[in-house]
This record gives structure tokens, C-alpha cells and sequence, in this order.
């Protein structure tokens, strides 16, 4: 029976690959533009005949639907769009000239009220991506189509704006849809009107500045071209708009304008949101006069300061180191506004504790309005006068994290550092560590660590983040942090640690720290064998197996006989490997051979004799394939199922040819793979790639990120599962030529940004290829992130590099210049170094000679080789 028939047979039979549908993350996702579930109570638009005409008839409005929605409603195709400003019912009117609809208009509102096609396929594109069995899809479809709609309004809009014939056509109901689509309010349970800097949907500046101009231009165009359409809530929010922008003069000279109406017409007011955008840009302007003057107006027609206005009132005056000021605002105003600074006056507070209370409420009340960036001053308000900010800082922090504004939480971790304050730095190190923990985030969990250096975290979210890593196969960072917790807390280094740690570093094949951890459990921490588990024994069973020690196996074997533990099919599995890996292939089968006489063989111990029979073949410079097959129809006789394992061992032996290809698509097809089990698997393909096509091949289909390139006949859209041992494979590959330095460059930052470390060696081979390629700079910016990544600093060894990279570009003085700066480290060249240095002076004794003796009579200074 050959084995290609062995392939076929029935219990071998081909598996199919199951697709992993991932689902968008909408934290990535603009806020302005994500639903928050809050009550909202709308109007629904009328929409014009004239509009009716230019759409579809599955458009038309049920007149019947209920005016109040519980949630607030996406702007998707077929709906209609609530807005909030009246509808002037005469716009509905048919005349004449409803027939003939410009070009531009009738594309405009297509965009508004139906999406085109084009739209329609792309949505239906987006959700073929995505497991429809969860709600967050939808969302960030919704999302995504209602930014589309955005840009090609805007782009339409703007060359509509610049025909007034055109601007004319707009309805009120076209220009106000308009509005809606950009401001996207998400609430009217709020008093804010859409544009206030108030406003929960402005909270994004970032995003929602574009997004206001578009609406200023709109709203300003209402005003010129349809005077009677625009009303006094426009108004209104033009002024909150220009007021969010930061043109105040125009804000002020709206407002003008609009009190102006008011006085004439005996109308109520002005809002108190337009008051209070005003005042708020004004004292970002640092123009506190304007302020007291708007506040008299306000006053003068019957507007009450809001706690708003006095929050923008003492901060405007803080800001100016006017404490006085900011205290007399607090009085004046806050005490009927603010029951807290009411009472602390009623039982006669001094000034200062009156002040401290008013600051916290107003920090809090910042807070509650999204203006976080306001906040962190009331609290550096309050930093600087020695009063207790815990309560400010784990609202600012909870507020930030809960809508995923990290930002706003590092910069007040800067200000807490900067203000030396040690119990907000605490809380916020443990709670942003816990938060990117808890959302598996293990990168930035790590980075903030870094960042921190350990300071301000509790020791027992150290060891959450080492538990964290292990899982992760994190074995760079694990064995940063591990030497870490060595150096400053010894104490929190228990068994479950090691345990955890040499799980992981054998996993990830990082021997060299897998020993680190084994010696000094035993040597510094003398943890007795009794407390050891039996998981530990495995891992270090495994790390004998896969370094081929076997003196270490019988020290281990020694300390599980302590424990109590018995030599089981486990350990005897371990023991054989660990004879294959030495090349002991007599006592592997010897091995083999006490498993067969005491509860027999699995699956496992057939792969290892196939692998000892396979490796001792090889020795021989020939593979014996009917011993092979003989063990594999030995399988099938003692109903010994072949394993994903097994196929990886016959693929180290058929590495090409048809059989290779069939082993390909079983371990590439079998659905009960796990990612671990796929990425050693793409792994194996990557190396077959480099070995016959290049490593500039493999480079590019592992960058095109399609598995189906690797392993034809995987479904489109999976994903190549990659581990720091792919990034490691082709980097060793490109890194060995420094024509392909700059494709391991590529690698290598797509490699950290995903949160990977380079191994040691990967950093010293890539700081060796920049150097040779005459890119010091480079080079050195990779000793420094090693330096940072793995804790290592520069050895002679890494400096050797450098230098032997300046003496292969001719760069003696670099060279020199090195060795000086090494000195200085308190470092010496070794005896390579040296040699390296001598062999080049004799090959340019001449030109050195010239050099040197130029460089003494100009600076009198003994060169130092």
C-alpha cells in the first residue's frame, strides 16, 4: 500500500476549512456618527412634491407613523429623517416649475433621501464581511454609509453654492435634511443646541469640526438666499457654531444681529445655549471683557448665567492667575446655581474651601458635558492649591474610558506626574491597565507598563499583565517583565508564575529564557518540588524534549520523584523526544519500546518513531520510506488516528512532490486546527517559500495577507495567522542580504505595531544589515529600540557591528568615533574587534596614515587605536 492510498482511506478522509467571520470594532468609529440610545422626540419631514418626483415610489412617507421614537433612528436608505427646526408647509406647494429639477439638485437629493445604488452594493459588500448574528455590524454599517452620504453631499453642496440660481432651488426642508446629516444630533432629552461646544456630538472635535463648517455654510446660505426661511433657532445655531469654530467675531456679530430682531419684533430671548457658546469661545480667547460685557446682556433681557456660563466665567479667570475674580464669580453667581457652594457660604467656609468647592463642581459638571480637555484644568485648577482631586480624577477617567477617549486619560496621567500627584497616578495606571486588559488588548496594556516603568501600578496588576502575556505567547515582554519583578519585587514571584512562564517560553520556542526561569526557581527562590504542579513537570518535560538535554531530564525527573510524581506516558512521550533531539535513536526506540509494554503507544509516540526513524535515515543520506509506511499501516491496525501532528511529520520528510501537496491541503483544510496548529502550519509554507523562491517572495504573499496564496483552495478573506516565529523566519531570511533591508524594515514595523517583539538575534542581525549598508542612523535607532522593547543595552558585540559596517563603507573616522564612544560606556573591544581593525589599517595603511597625521596637526590629539 503506498502512501498516497494511505492519504485516501476511509478515517483520512479531507476536512473543510471553516471561515472566521471578525467583527469591526466601533470604538475605531467616529462618535458623531454611533447611536447612544438616548430618548429622542422628532418631527418627521414633509417631503416636497417636488422632491417626491425624483424619487423612487418605495420612498414615499407613511404619514401615519408615530411621531415619537424611543431610540434614535440611523440615516439609512428608505427612511426618513427626523429633524428639529418647523417645517414651512408652504415649501409643499406645486408649481410650474416643479417639473424641471437642475442636474445638481436631483443628485443632491438622491444622496439625501434615496443612496444610490452604488451605496446600496457597497453596503451589501461591507455586510458579507461581517457575522450578521451580532448588532454591532449593523452599526458600523450604518456608520460607514452615512460618511459616504456626507462626502457626496458635501461635494454636490459645494458646487451648488456657488450658483445662486441653484441655491435658490433648495427647499427648506432640503437645506434643513442637510444640516441634520452633518450636525447628527443624538439627542433632545439635552437643552444644547446642535453646534454648541456643549453638545454631546461635538465631544470629537477632531471629527466634528469639518462637519460644523459644512453645516456654517449651510446655514449661512439659508440666510442670505431664503431670509424668510431663516428663523431664530438658525440663528441660534449659527452663532453655536461659529462659537465651536472659534470665530467669534462672527459669532458676536450674529448674536448682535439677532437681539437686534428680537428688540424689534417683541420676541422672547435669545437661548441660553447661544449665550452660553458665546461666552465659552470668548474665554478661550482670553477676552474677559466681552465676556462681562455679554453678561450684562444677558441679564439685561432676562437670562439667568447657567451653571455653563459660570464654569466658562471661572475659568477664563483662572486662566489669568486672577483667583480674586474667580472666587467673586463663584459668589455672585454660583450660589444660586450651585447648592454645594450655597451651603459651604451658609455655614461660613472660608474663601479658600468655598473656592475648592466650586472648582470640583465645576470640573464635574465639565465632565458631564464632554468637555474633558476643560476638565483636566479644573483639576490642575485644583492641584495647584493643594486640594483633594480623587473624586475629579476617577470621574475623567471613567468618562474617558467608557467612550473609548484614551487619550484624555494619558494626558492627565502626564498631569498627574508632572503635578506629583502619587494617588492619581496610582488609580489611573491600574485602572487603564485593567481596562486594556479586561478588552484583551495585550499591546497597549504592555506599552502603558513601559511608559510607567512600573511606577504607579499596583504590583497585583503586575502580575494580572504577566498571566496576560504568558497567554498571549508574549515571550519578549513576559521575560522583560519577569526580570522586572525580579529586580523590584522578588517577593511577588511565585510558582504559578513560573509555571506560566515556562509554559509559554517553551511554546514559543525561547529556550535560552525557558532555563533563565528553571535555574532560578531552583537555585534563587529553592521553591520545593511538593509545591510544584504537575503542569510544570510537563513544560519542563517539553523544554527537555525540544533542546535535547537529557542530563536536565533526569534533575527534572529527580525533582518530580520528590513530588510524589510517577513516570507516566507523559514523561516517557518526553523522554523519547528528548533522545530524537540528541540523535539517540537507539534509546528512543528503547523508549518506544517500554511504552509498548506498558499501556501502549498513542498517536504521539507513533509521530516520534516516525520522526527517529525518518532523522536516523537522514544520517544515512537516504530516508528509508518503506519503514515509514510500514509504521503508518501499524496505525491503522491499533486504531491509532493520524493527527494534525502526524501530517507536519511527514511533511519534514516529503518536501515536495505530490504527497507534499496533498499534506498541504489536509493540515490547511482540517477545521479542528486551532490558530496555534495555523500558524505553525503557515510557518512551514513560509520557509518552503523562502527556500525555493527567495525571501523577497515569501515577503510579499505573507504581506498580502490572503492564506489562500499560501494553501490554494482556502476560502477568500482568511487571514495568514502570524506569531513573533514567522516575523523571525523572514526576517532572518531578509536580513542575511542588505539589498533587502528595506523590505525587513517594512516587516519589522509591521511587526511592532501589532504588538510583536523582535527576538535578540532578529534586532543584531537587522543593526548588522544597516551597518553594512553604510545607514548608521538606522542602525542606531535600532539599538535604542531594543534597548527600550527588550531591556538589553548595546554590548561590544552590537558596537562591533557598527563598526564593521563604518570599516566596509571606508568610514574610518565613524569608526573611530565609535570606539570613543564605547570607552566611554566603559567598554572595550574584544579580540574580533581588534582583529577587524587591524586587517583594515593594513589594507589602507596609506590613507589612514594621511587621515591621522592631518587630524594631529589640527586638534594635537592622539587618535585612540
Amino acid at each position: 500500500m503506498s502512501l498516497q492510498s494511505l492519504l485516501h482511506r476511509e478515517g483520512w478522509r479531507q476536512q473543510t476549512m471553516t471561515t472566521f467571520a471578525f467583527l469591526a470594532s466601533a470604538q475605531t468609529l467616529c462618535r458623531n456618527c454611533l447611536s447612544r440610545r438616548l430618548a429622542i422626540t422628532t418631527r418627521h419631514i414633509v417631503v416636497p412634491v417636488r422632491t417626491i418626483r425624483t424619487m423612487s415610489t418605495k420612498n414615499h412617507i407613511n404619514h401615519s407613523t408615530s411621531n415619537t421614537i424611543s431610540k434614535r433612528p440611523f440615516i439609512s436608505r428608505a427612511q426618513i429623517y427626523p429633524i428639529q427646526a418647523p417645517v414651512d408647509e408652504s415649501s409643499t406647494t406645486t408649481t410650474s416649475s416643479d417639473v424641471d429639477v437642475p442636474e445638481l439638485i436631483q443628485q443632491l437629493r438622491t444622496h439625501l433621501y434615496d443612496p444610490p445604488i452604488s451605496l446600496h452594493n457597497n453596503q451589501n459588500q461591507l455586510k458579507s464581511k461581517y457575522n450578521r448574528t451580532s448588532r454591532l455590524p449593523e452599526r458600523v454599517n450604518n456608520t460607514i454609509i452615512r460618511r459616504i452620504r456626507r462626502i457626496h453631499v458635501m461635494r454636490l453642496y459645494r458646487e451648488i453654492r456657488q450658483n445662486n440660481y441653484l441655491l435658490g432651488t433648495l427647499t427648506q426642508q432640503d437645506i434643513e435634511t442637510m444640516i441634520l446629516l452633518f450636525l447628527s444630533p443624538s439627542s433632545n432629552t439635552t437643552t444644547s443646541i446642535p453646534g454648541s461646544p456643549f453638545f454631546p456630538g461635538n465631544m470629537n472635535k477632531g471629527d466634528s469640526r469639518q462637519l460644523n463648517k459644512i453645516a456654517t455654510e449651510i446655514l449661512y446660505d439659508l440666510s442670505k438666499h431664503h431670509p424668510t426661511l431663516f428663523n431664530r433657532r438658525h440663528a441660534e445655531m449659527l452663532v453655536c457654531l461659529y462659537a465651536s469654530l472659534g470665530e467669534t467675531t462672527q459669532a458676536e456679530k450674529t448674536m448682535q444681529g439677532l437681539i437686534y430682531s428680537i428688540n424689534n419684533n417683541d420676541q422672547r430671548a435669545p437661548s441660553v445655549d447661544a449665550f452660553d457658546a458665546l461666552v465659552y469661545s470668548l474665554v478661550v480667547k482670553g477676552d474677559m471683557e466681552g465676556v462681562m460685557a455679554w453678561i450684562k446682556n444677558m441679564e439685561k433681557n432676562g437670562v439667568t448665567p447657567t451653571p455653563r456660563t459660570i464654569r466658562s466665567m471661572v475659568d477664563g479667570y483662572l486662566r489669568r492667575g486672577d483667583q480674586d475674580k474667580a472666587l467673586e464669580v463663584l459668589k455672585t453667581h454660583g450660589v444660586g446655581v450651585f447648592n454645594s457652594i450655597h451651603n459651604a457660604i451658609e455655614q461660613g467656609k472660608d474663601d479658600l474651601k468655598i473656592l475648592e468647592i466650586g472648582l470640583k463642581q465645576l470640573g464635574h459638571e465639565a465632565i458631564d458635558d464632554w468637555l474633558l480637555k476643560d476638565a483636566r484644568r479644573f483639576y490642575n485648577y485644583c492641584q495647584e492649591r493643594g486640594m483633594g482631586t480623587t473624586s475629579l480624577v476617577r470621574h475623567l477617567v471613567d468618562k474617558s474610558l467608557y467612550t473609548f477617549q484614551s487619550s484624555h486619560v494619558y494626558d492627565l496621567l502626564a498631569d498627574t506626574k508632572a503635578n506629583k500627584d502619587e494617588k492619581g497616578t496610582e488609580f489611573i495606571g491600574r485602572k487603564l491597565l485593567n481596562h486594556y486588559l479586561a478588552r484583551g488588548n495585550i499591546t497597549n496594556a504592555f506599552r502603558l507598563w513601559s511608559k510607567l516603568s512600573g511606577a504607579g501600578i499596583a504590583p497585583d496588576s503586575w502580575i494580572s499583565l504577566y498571566m496576560a502575556l504568558a497567554q498571549a505567547n508574549r515571550h519578549e515582554q513576559l521575560m522583560r517583565l519577569y526580570r522586572f519583578m525580579k529586580k523590584r519585587y522578588p517577593e511577588l514571584i511565585s510558582v504559578d508564575l513560573y509555571n506560566a512562564g515556562l509554559r509559554t517560553f517553551v511554546r514559543s520556542r525561547s529556550y535560552a529564557n525557558a532555563l533563565t526561569l528553571y535555574n532560578d526557581m531552583i537555585k534563587i527562590n529553592e521553591i520545593p518540588p511538593e509545591s510544584m504542579p504537575n503542569d510544570l513537570f510537563y513544560s519542563l518535560y517539553g523544554l527537555c524534549a525540544r533542546t535535547g538535554d537529557t542530563k536536565l531530564f533526569r534533575n527534572v525527573l529527580d525533582l518530580a520523584a520528590e513530588a510524589g510524581m510517577e513516570m507516566d506516558n507523559k514523561a516517557l512521550t518526553s523522554l523519547m523526544a528528548c533522545y530524537i533531539q540528541a540523535n539517540d535513536f537507539v534509546a528512543a526506540k528503547q523508549v518506544f519500546g517500554a511504552i509498548a509494554e506498558s499501556h501502549g503507544p498513542d498517536v504521539v509516540d507513533f509521530n516520534l518513531l516516525i520522526r527517529a526513524t525518518a532523522k536516523e535515515s537522514q544520517d544515512q543520506d537516504t530516508v528509508d520510506f518503506n519503514k515509514i509506511l510500514k509504521i503508518l499501516q501499524h496505525m491503522g491496525k491499533v486504531q491509532a488516528e493520524p493527527n494534525a501532528s502526524t501530517y507536519r511529520t511527514l511533511l519534514d520528510i516529503y518536501r515536495e512532490g505530490q504527497i507534499e501537496r496533498q499534506l498541504f491541503e489536509r493540515l490547511s483544510m482540517d477545521p479542528s486546527t486551532q490558530k496555534f496548529d495555523q500558524v505553525f502550519l503557515n510557518n512551514i509554507a513560509l520557509t518552503r517559500i523562502v527556500e525555493r523562491e527567495g525571501p523577497q517572495v515569501a515577503f510579499y504573499k505573507f504581506m498580502k495577507n490572503e492564506r489562500s496564496i499560501l494553501f490554494p483552495g482556502t476560502p477568500d478573506g482568511v487571514s495568514i495567522y502570524a506569531d513573533s516565529m514567522t516575523y523571525k523566519i523572514l526576517l532572518d531570511a531578509l536580513t542575511q542580504q542588505p539589498r533587502y533591508m528595506s523590505l525587513a524594515n517594512k516587516l519589522y514595523k509591521s511587526m511592532r505595531a501589532k504588538g510583536w517583539f523582535p527576538y535578540r538575534e532578529v534586532y543584531e542581525q537587522m543593526i548588522l544589515g544597516w551597518a553594512r549598508k553604510g545607514r548608521i542612523q538606522r542602525a542606531r535607532q535600532l539599538i535604542q529600540d531594543m534597548k527600550e522593547d527588550l531591556d538589553i543595552e548595546p554590548t561590544v558585540q552590537i558596537y562591533t557591528m557598527l563598526i564593521d559596517g563604518l570599516l566596509v563603507q571606508n568610514k574610518f573616522d565613524g569608526a573611530i568615533q565609535v570606539i570613543e564612544e564605547m570607552k566611554s560606556l566603559g567598554l572595550y573591544g574584544d579580540q574580533v574587534l581588534l582583529e577587524r581593525i587591524e586587517r583594515f589599517e593594513q589594507d589602507n595603511y596609506n590613507e589612514i596614515l594621511s587621515s591621522t597625521v592631518d587630524n594631529n596637526n589640527n586638534n594635537n590629539i592622539t587618535p585612540p587605536i
